[in-house]
């Protein structure tokens, strides 16, 4: 089972970025080759090379869970598909946020309600900390930096829209194609659920 991990302190959408690899990628071009360009010719049009670096980590990490298919819808098809599947590859790198999605927001969506009150982040947290000693172990500061990440990831990529004193839960819409095939395909069997379709 996969472990709990903090490393999504440092995570951001990261869109553009993905589209320049994949497009590196589909003319033929290595991992290597990808890594080398972006950082000589600074395609991700950042400051600093450790920047690119970083960016470059977090992308090739995603890529992990998308097959071909994924990979050309993400360049082809409309934004909200590519939303779907950057959150989807989030969520399938980190324990800690997909578990959220599934036990908190999924819970509260197939029971009708659409608004989650903003303590309920950090109940889940502490929740969390009762049942793994690694999660208890991080500082507040880590904690905190952790629920900001999550949320706002998840309010970019359409699953939550912030409100006064509470997060409005809305599924993301998934393109036909892109839902005949995760319907399809029994390795992303948790796709529909992980974006509140199912």
């Amino acid at each position: 089972m996969q472990q709990y991990s903090a490393a999504f302190t440092s995570e951001w959408l990261l869109q553009n970025e993905m589209r320049i690899f994949l497009r590196l990628e589909r003319e033929g071009k290595s991992p290597v080759e990808i890594r080398a360009q972006v950082i000589e010719e600074n395609l991700f049009r950042m400051k600093r090379q450790n920047t690119i670096i970083a960016a470059l980590k977090v992308i090739n990490r995603r890529l992990r869970f998308l097959d071909p298919v994924l990979r050309r819808m993400f360049l082809e098809n409309q934004r909200h598909d590519r939303l779907a599947v950057l959150l989807y590859s989030f969520l399938k790198s980190y324990r800690l946020p997909r578990e959220f999605v599934l036990e908190i927001l999924r819970h509260h969506w197939l029971n009708h309600k659409n608004r989650l009150p903003a303590g309920e982040v950090v109940s889940f947290f502490e929740y969390k900390g009762e049942q793994s000693q690694i999660v208890a172990d991080w500082s507040p500061e880590t904690k905190k930096k952790l629920r900001q990440v999550m949320l706002r990831f998840l309010t970019e990529c359409g699953l939550l829209q912030s409100q006064n004193d509470y997060w409005l839960i809305t599924p993301v819409l998934l393109g036909a194609e892109l839902r005949a095939f995760v319907d399809t395909e029994p390795k992303y069997n948790d796709f529909t659920a992980l974006m509140l379709n199912a």
